[in-house]
């Protein structure tokens, strides 16, 4: 026999002939979902993620000295996945970049930054994504400006530096240079001075291929022409 877990009345059946409510397949006498004891005067209710406990219990039920007053009890079953972490969502971002996913590795990269603002490996991988392949001539001033946002934060850092070095000459030469507009500071000559004394790792190297540029800029920094 199965207890219903609403009315408490017993059943063979998978429904109770009395309310209607689903009987649980494995649920015995006094026992409720996932297999724990509930009293015929407690009642269950699936909600989401929540478990709504409604205990029915007179007033003048004690325990003791303490006198329980019927109410409403609401067990929350959190979702227990793990929740993804900027490491993860930096794998998935490299994979985007690579195959030129520049809109869902700009909203990952985002991602990461909110759950952590100083994640410079994100910072450094934004530059070529909101390009999105495009020389610097081409996008509008706002990028551009978003794009000096990040050079700015990873060009302190050692691992980064030789990379926001030539990625910021490139901005330099393409967008104001050779249009004649003033280029601010940094200097694009004090970039490439400095870009040339220093030698890029393989991640460096691999995320620069995706910074378009011309080719004045490439003999500029020393860069092999691109590929066909």
């Amino acid at each position: 026999m199965k207890k219903c877990p609403i009315c408490g009345r017993d059943s063979a059946g998978k429904f109770c002939p009395w309310c209607g409510t689903p009987l649980p397949e494995t649920s015995t006498s006094g026992q409720g979902q996932g297999g724990f004891a509930i009293s015929p005067n407690v009642s269950l209710e699936a909600g989401g993620d929540a478990i709504f406990v409604r205990p029915q219990i007179d007033a003048s039920v004690h325990i003791g000295s303490q006198t329980n007053i019927a109410g409403n009890l609401i067990l929350q079953i959190p979702d227990t996945k793990p929740s993804t972490t900027p490491i993860e969502l930096m794998e998935r971002a490299r994979y985007l970049l690579h195959h030129g996913m520049y809109n869902d590795c700009e909203s990952t990269l985002r991602q990461i930054l909110a759950l952590d603002p100083r994640y410079i490996e994100a910072h450094a991988y934004l530059v070529p994504c909101l390009l999105k392949g495009r020389n610097a001539s081409q996008v509008s001033q706002k990028i551009v400006s978003e794009v000096e946002t990040h050079l700015q934060a990873i060009v302190d850092a050692p691992a980064w530096r030789g990379f926001a070095l030539a990625a910021w000459a490139i901005l330099k030469h393409d967008r104001f240079v050779i249009n004649g507009m003033s280029e601010g500071h940094p200097q694009l000559e004090d970039l490439v001075a400095e870009y040339k004394n220093m030698s890029l790792s393989p991640e460096e190297s691999s995320l620069l291929r995706h910074v378009n540029c011309t080719s004045a800029v490439r003999r500029l920094l020393g860069l092999p022409e691109k590929s066909a």
